[in-house]
């Protein structure tokens, strides 16, 4: 169904973004851009199945993340002076997100506004926990017993943790009686809005997507992972699903935007890399604390007959590793990784896959003619060999993403890349003519509001 024409809900995010930082400029009542928020969430309400999860590209779901943001906005002391109504539109803003498939800004927003310290009703929590499934074990614990809100809720946290469809099944079937039995109107329209909510949570179950691939992974290590990431971004999903990220023997070039989850999909990259016999994966990473993140991060998730070693900072001579009967997950610098390729080139043939983070540093001076090198050598190591080292790149920011792709040989299918973001960008600059403009959405080029 098309939105009504009088619904312009970019312009409507724009006014409102002035209205809460107090700007001059465009403007209007709050209650006339509730309203375009409202006609979008209106548009999608009662969609089960996946008729809008096609695509995870921005363009998709912006009508979604402008009402998210419209409501979010409201429901500050800028906004609605009602306290009842800030926390009514904090309610529908992370419910938005939610239907948008952006469960990590729906949590910001909870958590922002302190909503789970609030008396909130079965139906508020249930909607509340399908739009942000990282707090449903926590919501499930304060709804009443006997209710389709708590069997759905339950389902759902059955479903997160072992992928498997029936309890999916079960938590679609307990939200239609919740729909059906509801009598106040405010809570029945939060359930209907959950179903688009619902039909994301079971698209994206990190145990659902990564169940397939369970042979490829060490025992232990999906529900390992689960505890610490039940779902998994859109740009996780699409890049597992579309692209080769757990097939050893491919190369990537993940050029995702900021705050995609691309730091996973090297993980992913490694571990699958890892096979059943001893061998080494490295990450590297061109800063301290980013390799240290990065080890912490890997320690929690893989089985315990597999090593984490940390070559980070400083230019200590690297120490020589034993493979015979375990396998060695590395976590080094730039430099200290250049290091053990040189001192210890036995080691060489041992390694399966390297992970370059920030791979955009190849393009800039000293520590750039350093990282190509190193890809370089490995990549003649393989040279004359039935294997290689699997070569990972992560990037935001490559200006030339063709022709490393070139480079490295990988197809196109190997080259990763995505709209989506975890929110709506909104981008200041300063004109040639003196005036700030004000741009929203992914590209800040694409549209832009009136002068500031």
């Amino acid at each position: 169904m098309a939105l009504p024409g009088w619904v312009n809900y970019g312009e409507a995010e724009r006014s409102a973004a002035v209205m809460a930082r107090e700007m001059s400029g465009a403007s209007a009542s709050w209650a006339e851009l509730l309203a375009h928020a409202q006609a979008v969430l209106a548009n999608r309400t009662d969609t089960r199945d996946s008729e809008y999860l096609s695509t995870y590209d921005f363009d998709q779901w912006r009508d979604l993340i402008s009402a998210a943001r419209i409501l979010d906005l409201a429901s500050t002391e800028k906004g609605f002076r009602d306290p009842q109504a800030r926390r009514a539109s904090a309610i529908l803003s992370a419910c938005a997100f939610g239907m948008s498939g952006t469960s990590v800004s729906g949590k910001a927003v909870i958590d922002s506004h302190g909503l789970l310290g609030t008396d909130l009703s079965d139906g508020e929590l249930t909607a509340l926990a399908l739009s942000c499934p990282a707090i449903s074990r926590e919501t499930f614990d304060r709804l009443r017993y006997g209710t389709p809100h708590r069997s759905c809720v339950e389902s759902v946290v059955a479903y997160l943790a072992t992928g498997s469809r029936e309890h999916l099944v079960a938590a679609q079937e307990s939200l239609e009686q919740a729909v059906a039995e509801e009598y106040s109107s405010w809570e029945s329209i939060l359930l209907r809005f959950s179903r688009l909510c619902l039909a994301h949570l079971g698209r994206l179950a990190t145990a659902h997507v990564l169940g397939q691939f369970n042979h490829q992974l060490p025992g232990g290590y999906i529900s390992r992972l689960v505890a610490d990431s039940p779902m998994l971004l859109p740009s996780q999903y699409e890049s597992i699903t579309r692209h080769e990220v757990l097939n050893p023997e491919r190369n990537l070039l993940v050029a995702l935007p900021t705050g995609t989850g691309k730091t996973l999909l090297g993980e992913l990259a490694l571990i699958s890399s890892l096979g059943t016999s001893p061998g080494i994966v490295c990450y590297v990473a061109p800063y301290v604390a980013l390799g240290q993140q990065v080890a912490n991060r890997i320690s929690r998730h893989i089985p315990d007959n597999v090593v984490v070693r940390r070559l980070i900072g400083g230019y200590r001579e690297p120490e020589l590793f034993e493979v015979e009967d375990r396998s060695v997950v590395v976590i080094a610098t730039a430099e200290r990784f250049d290091a053990m390729l040189r001192l210890h080139r036995a080691m060489v043939p041992l390694i399966r896959c390297v992970v370059f983070d920030e791979a955009h540093i190849i393009e800039n001076g000293q520590r750039g003619l350093r990282t190509e090198g190193i890809v370089a050598r490995l990549r003649l190591s393989g040279l004359g060999q039935s294997l290689s080292p699997r070569l990972v790149l992560l990037s935001a920011v490559l200006s030339n993403v063709e022709a490393l792709a070139r480079w490295l040989g990988i197809e196109d299918s190997g080259v990763i890349r995505g709209t989506w973001r975890p929110n709506a960008k909104r981008t200041l600059r300063w004109t040639e003519d003196g005036m700030l403009r004000m741009h929203a959405g992914d590209d800040p080029m694409h549209t832009e509001s009136s002068e500031i």
